[in-house]
């Protein structure tokens, strides 16, 4: 019987390094994927969210002009120079999105030391809906009556215990 000496193959070290390598790949593609799932996540969260503040824009905006009311007066009276910038530095009283008028968060519950309440709170599944209105004087020469109502609606949500929020801005012009 003849043995054969000349076997070729890998050895055990190099098979080791090969798994090493070939479980650092996997790995990397597991967290890889792991993140586009959260980004994802955050993208669908992000539109939900947009999607929310448009619908309550669309309510509001087809509402009549005096209708539409700055509830805490933070937002009108604040240009008495008429030249669009708030006097108080408070910017209108339209980044307001810590708690409602009563003191609560939109689904209810107490707000400890509430100071910024918005004008209009909702809760939409989950997603807070914050409505600010300042009364602006429009840029009509010699005209010191508000005929703009500025509108922010805030709709906030939790992700990932992050406050994430979208911002849109509106306008509601007087008319006669």
């Amino acid at each position: 019987m003849k043995i054969a000496n000349n076997q070729k193959g890998f050895t055990l070290i190099e098979a080791m390094v090969a798994l090493s390598i070939l479980t650092i790949g996997i790995l990397t593609l597991y967290t890889m994927q792991t993140t586009a799932l959260k980004g994802n996540a955050t993208a669908n969260g992000l539109t939900t969210a947009s999607t929310w503040a448009t619908d309550r824009i669309e309510q509001i905006l087809s509402m009549k002009y005096d209708d539409i009311v700055d509830t805490d007066g933070d937002g009108t009276g604040k240009d008495s120079d008429f030249d669009g910038v708030d006097d108080s530095v408070n910017d209108f009283g339209l980044n307001d999105s810590v708690c409602c008028q009563n003191g609560n968060d939109p689904s209810g519950v107490a707000v400890a030391g509430c100071v910024k309440k918005a004008d209009y709170c909702f809760d939409e599944n989950g997603y807070w809906v914050y409505v600010n209105v300042a009364s602006l004087v429009a840029p009509v020469p010699g005209s010191t009556e508000p005929y703009v109502k500025s509108i922010r609606v805030i709709t906030v949500r939790k992700d990932f215990g992050l406050r994430k929020q979208v911002v849109m801005n509106y306008y509601k012009q007087k008319t006669f």
